[in-house]
């Protein structure tokens, strides 16, 4: 298991203001993760992931362009980040993430290494916003009274194969559905495939 909370407090520049006003923010990750001791290593967890938003703010939800239009700026800025699905790409700001995922290696009972390295790796997204009238790092997403938390689901794939001892591939893929956070957004996909050589 794992828990980390990270607070941002000092000062900063409200949108359109010229006087400062306070930062409060704040973060939180917590998963648990079960391993099965056997030849094909297969895992689950769960994990939940906030970065607390602020309903009034304008401009960018994950920089300090624009800020709070009333009162303290409560936007979480990260500085590096969690994998919050591939297609959504989504930083944690202003969301809530619920995360269900799972690794296994199906061929690791073979003697032969070249198979018995790959993992399989399916992960499920569950997203919401902190604030329901606020920005997150989408530019896409409604925002404004009357806008809803609902941000929506994604599935990923990751399949990690070692062909040899200096040689990777990575394929991932992913597909996201919007929720009623989206006005006018149809599905989106992912789909990469990495190649790596260790010298």
């Amino acid at each position: 298991y794992w828990s980390l909370y990270i607070q941002e407090s000092g000062k900063t520049y409200p949108s359109g203001g010229a006087t400062k006003v306070d930062i409060s923010a704040h973060a939180i990750d917590a998963g648990l993760r079960y391993y099965f001791p056997t030849s094909t290593a297969p895992s689950f967890y769960v994990e939940y992931a906030r970065g607390s938003g602020d309903g009034d703010a304008q401009g960018s939800a994950n920089s300090s362009f624009g800020g709070s239009t009333a009162g303290k700026d409560e936007r979480f800025i990260s500085f590096g980040g969690l994998t919050l699905g591939y297609a959504l790409a989504q930083q944690l700001t202003n969301i809530q993430v619920y995360k269900f995922g799972s690794s296994v290696k199906p061929f690791g009972w073979s003697a032969n290494r070249l198979w018995s390295d790959m993992s399989l790796q399916p992960t499920y997204y569950l997203y919401a916003r902190d604030k329901a009238a606020g920005i997150t790092s989408d530019p896409y997403i409604s925002s404004g009274t009357g806008s809803s938390r609902k941000v929506g689901s994604e599935f990923d794939v990751t399949v990690a194969w070692k062909a040899a001892v200096d040689i990777n591939y990575q394929f991932k893929a992913g597909r996201f559905w919007p929720g009623p956070a989206y006005l006018n957004r149809g599905a989106e996909n992912y789909l990469r495939l990495k190649f790596s050589l260790d010298l």
